[in-house]
């Protein structure tokens, strides 16, 4: 077995113990990725695994046991971990399980058998197993080969038996062809293709199954992976929130985005982290007020309404003296309300992280606030790095951003740009897992940013949550979300 297959040996094993979380991501799976989303999904359905050690290698070859092991996860989940319960292997029980669900024939025209699992898949090859799980699954797809033919410039030259299962596939938006316009059946698949494509088939598979019933088993794990209470199961459907089966777990919030109930996992792992201080006592107002003790405007006058992100009366009472007012009238007031402080922060120094300090000019009724932010971005485990840091700027009368009100920050300018369609206005990228002073949209600084009712620029406004579409300013974090 070749080292690749021998680490993902390593992760399959794992993933029979316990469902995986995608909660710190994987170092070689930026955000930015282009099947990052498909693959983070994957991932929290427990088919895909990385392959140890932090890493996905989404860019390496996929082997006939890779690929028909996350087949197996998708059509026979259950079967494939009593197989390797009984000491099967675990390339031998992804093999067994295709021949018993019919992605693998008796005297199949697939150049597959147990002693080439190792080898590489191609496309075409991935084509035909995938057609056939649709097919098993009844999704109902055009047969004409017609649009794929017209689409795809090399679809003739394929081998008959192949332009069936391209033709299903294309019909079915599970492949599209390369940049060039054709299909490229020789070429070899790699594990982010390989994921991405199953993901698109078992989104038609879930859409011919949505509303089915289905009982599924949720699990409570911290950052750490420890279990904070004990898991439940629940009865669930199809196409469903994960997040309205959660039932309470006390003084601990979900920290990852929570998924859809898919048919192809009955068991899904909900990352928690406690909840602040702030958060707790605004979860007892709103059981007073469902038990009629307090009104719903008696909420500006408590203190966790300064924590709550976006603009509210209790920060404008706090900033500006005024529960309606959401500016300063002129530089001179603006500059009479700032303050200067000092924030301890992570600088990189020959390829090694060192304390160091900078300094930081913003509004004197949250300057003690935002030393305790950095502070605990500071003596977070991330250890992020800051080499510049931006608060109060007087930008004209008309300005209506936030850093004339000294409630905006920017961090890390260059690596963190405004973006608009993919078109930079500001700073030059954002490459978070690539680029160490990118900021991680699951790390700690927006973490703790919000916990202390600031808006992230990442996500707080975008038409779309690809980075390359939609407008983001991963640089920015604003008090009054704005």
């Amino acid at each position: 077995m070749n080292q690749l297959g021998g680490l993902f040996m390593a992760g399959i094993l794992s993933m029979s113990l316990c469902v995986p979380a995608f909660a710190r991501g994987y170092e070689d799976l930026p955000e930015f990725h282009w099947a990052y989303w498909d693959m983070k999904q994957a991932s929290a359905l427990n088919i895909l695994s990385g392959v140890g050690n932090g890493v996905m290698m989404p860019d390496k070859t996929l082997t006939w046991q890779e690929g028909l092991t996350m087949i197996a996860r998708v059509t026979d989940a259950d079967g494939f971990v009593e197989k390797m319960k009984t000491g099967t292997n675990w390339a031998l029980a992804s093999y067994q399980i295709a021949f018993e669900q019919g992605v693998i024939l008796k005297n199949d025209f697939l150049v597959v058998n147990e002693s080439c699992l190792a080898d590489p898949v191609t496309r075409q090859d991935m084509a035909v197993l995938l057609a056939r799980v649709l097919e098993k699954n009844d999704v109902e797809v055009e047969e004409s080969t017609s649009a794929a033919a017209d689409a795809l410039s090399d679809f003739h030259g394929l081998p008959s038996g192949y332009q069936k299962a391209v033709a299903c596939l294309y019909n079915a938006g599970v492949i599209r062809g390369n940049a060039e316009g054709s299909f490229d059946g020789q070429a070899i698949v790699r594990r982010c293709d390989g994921a991405v494509m199953l993901m698109r088939v078992l989104e038609r598979i879930d859409g011919e199954r949505y509303g089915e019933e289905q009982e599924i088993t949720l699990r409570f794990l911290n950052a750490e992976g420890e279990e904070v209470r004990s898991a439940v199961t629940k009865k669930g459907y199809v196409g469903q929130w994960l997040g309205r089966l959660i039932p309470d777990i006390g003084d601990y919030k979900t920290r990852d985005e929570l998924n859809y109930v898919s048919s192809a996992c009955q068991e899904y792992t909900v990352t928690v982290t406690p909840k602040t201080e702030m958060e707790i006592a605004e979860d007892a107002f709103w059981e007073k007020l469902n038990r009629g003790q307090v009104e719903y405007n008696d909420i500006w006058e408590q203190e966790f309404a300064l924590t709550l992100q976006g603009s509210n009366p209790a920060k404008s009472k706090l900033l500006f003296g005024a529960e309606d007012q959401y500016r300063f009238s002129s530089q001179a007031e603006a500059e009479a309300h700032m303050r200067t402080v000092k924030i301890p922060v992570w600088k990189i120094s020959n390829g090694k992280k060192v304390a160091s300090q900078q300094y930081l000019t913003l509004h004197e009724a949250i300057a003690d606030d935002v030393v305790e932010i950095f502070t605990e971005i500071f003596n977070d485990p991330e250890q992020f790095p800051i080499y510049s840091v931006g608060g109060y700027s007087w930008r004209g009368d008309s300005a209506r951003g936030e850093h004339n009100c000294g409630t905006a920050i920017d961090i890390n300018a260059n690596e963190n740009y405004q973006v608009s369609d993919g078109v930079a206005m500001v700073g030059k990228f954002w490459k978070p897992g690539v680029n160490p002073y990118s900021i991680p949209t699951e790390g700690s600084v927006v973490r703790i940013f919000e916990e202390h009712g600031w808006s992230w620029g990442g996500n707080a406004w975008e038409g779309s949550s690809v980075a390359s579409s939609g407008y983001h300013d991963y640089m920015h974090f604003s008090y009054m979300g704005g």
